[in-house]
C-alpha cells in the first residue's frame, strides 16, 4: 500500500458507517448468515440460527442488502446482549424484509438504514437504539413493538399498525412520516400507543393520528402525576374524565346541560331558594327553573332570578353552580380551540373503530 493510499485510509470504526463506501457497492454481507437464516425460514425454526448466535455473540452480523422477502423469521436473535458495546454489529442496511414474519425478534441496536420492511409482521419486536434512518415500514405491523430512542430520521410508517407499541423518544425528523397510523387509545387496563418525548411538531403527520397520539400523551403524563399526588388527583381527574383529555367534546356538551337541567329540578321542586323579579319562590314551572339555570351557568350567575339572600342553601347552590359552568365553559371553549387550530377533526383509536367495524 502506498504512502498516499494510507493516509486517507480511514480507521476501520470510521469505514464500518462511511456512507461513502456504501456507494461503491462494498456491502457487508456474509453469504453463510443468509443461508442459514433462509434454511431456518423454509422450516420455520429458529433454532438453528439462535444457537450459532449464543456460541457467537461477539460475531458481527452481515445481512446488508439482503434479500428476506417472505421470510418467516419469527424469534430471531440477532443483537444478543442489546448494545453494540457488547456485542457484534448487526448489519441490515437496506435489507428487503417485505412481509417477512419476524415477530419477537430482537434488533436492539442494529444497522437498519434503508431497509425495506413493507407489510413485515414486527409484532413485538425490540428496536431499541435501532438505527431506522430512511426505512420504509408502510403497512408495517407493529403491535406492542419497542422502538424507544430509535432513531427514525427519514422512515416512514404509512398506514403502520402501532398499537400498544412504545416510540419514547424516538428521533425524529422533518422527513420522518407518520400517516393515518392505526392507534389504540391509553387506559388503566391495556398501554396505548407511546410516542412521550417524540417531537410530532417536526414530523409530517395527519392530523387525525397526531390528536390521537397527543391524548396518549397527555393522559400518560397526567396518570403519572396521579401517582405523586394521591389527594389532589380526585379534583382533577373528574374534569379529565368530562372533557376526555382534551379529545372529544361531547362529553362536555352533555354534561353541562345535564347539570344545568339537575339545578333547574332543584330550583323548581323547591322554589324557595331562589328570587324571581325580588319575590321568593316565585318560579313559574320547570322551563323557567331551566332558563335560570342555564343562565346562571353562562352569565356567572347575571340574571333576572338570583339567590334568596334569607336561604343558604340556595346561597351555596348558586356557588356551586357558577364554580361548575365556569370550568365546563373553560373547558368547552378551548376544546373547540384545539378543534380550530388542529387542521382537521381527530382521527378514530384502532380498537374502537374495529368494534363499531365489527357491529356493521
Amino acid at each position: 500500500m502506498d504512502e498516499s493510499n494510507s493516509q486517507n485510509e480511514k480507521p476501520k470504526d470510521e469505514r464500518r458507517y462511511d456512507p461513502e463506501l456504501l456507494k461503491k457497492d462494498q456491502r457487508r454481507f456474509s453469504r453463510q448468515q443468509y443461508d442459514m437464516l433462509k434454511r431456518c425460514s423454509e422450516k420455520k425454526d429458529m433454532t438453528e440460527w439462535n444457537q450459532w448466535r449464543n456460541q457467537n455473540p461477539s460475531q458481527d452480523i452481515l445481512l446488508e442488502g439482503a434479500d428476506f422477502k417472505d421470510c418467516w423469521l419469527r424469534g430471531v436473535l440477532l443483537n444478543t446482549k442489546g448494545s453494540s458495546h457488547f456485542s457484534g454489529e448487526v448489519h441490515l442496511e437496506g435489507a428487503i424484509l417485505t412481509r417477512a414474519h419476524l415477530r419477537d425478534a430482537n434488533f436492539e441496536c442494529s444497522r437498519m438504514e434503508s431497509a425495506q420492511l413493507y407489510a413485515a409482521d414486527l409484532t413485538n419486536s425490540r428496536f431499541w437504539l435501532a438505527h431506522l434512518e430512511g426505512a420504509f415500514l408502510n403497512d408495517a405491523r407493529l403491535e406492542e413493538a419497542q422502538l424507544n430512542s430509535s432513531y427514525l430520521k427519514g422512515a416512514i410508517f404509512y398506514h403502520a399498525c402501532v398499537k400498544g407499541a412504545k416510540f419514547s423518544a424516538a428521533i425524529v425528523d422533518s422527513g420522518t412520516s407518520f400517516w393515518e397510523l392505526k392507534v389504540n387509545r391509553h387506559h388503566k387496563n391495556r398501554k396505548g400507543t407511546n410516542f412521550v418525548g417524540v417531537g410530532l411538531e417536526n414530523v409530517r403527520i395527519d392530523p387525525g393520528t397526531k390528536q390521537l397520539l397527543e391524548y396518549n400523551i397527555r393522559r400518560m403524563n397526567w396518570e403519572d402525576w396521579y401517582k405523586e399526588h394521591f389527594w389532589l388527583k380526585w379534583l382533577v381527574k373528574p374534569f379529565w374524565w368530562i372533557s376526555d383529555y382534551g379529545l372529544r367534546r361531547w362529553r362536555t356538551i352533555v354534561t353541562f346541560f345535564s347539570l344545568a337541567f339537575l339545578f333547574a329540578l332543584i330550583y323548581w321542586l323547591w322554589p324557595g331558594c331562589v328570587m324571581v323579579n325580588r319575590e321568593v319562590g316565585d318560579v313559574r314551572g320547570l322551563w323557567q327553573a331551566l332558563y335560570f339555570s342555564v343562565v346562571t351557568m353562562t352569565t356567572l350567575g347575571f340574571g333576572d332570578i338570583a339567590a334568596n339572600p334569607d336561604s343558604w342553601v340556595g346561597q351555596t347552590l348558586l356557588m356551586l353552580q357558577v364554580i361548575l359552568g365556569y370550568v365546563l365553559l373553560g373547558a368547552l371553549v378551548t376544546g373547540f380551540a384545539v378543534l380550530f387550530t388542529a387542521g382537521g377533526p381527530a382521527g378514530k383509536f384502532a380498537d374502537e373503530k374495529e368494534k363499531e367495524d365489527k357491529k356493521n
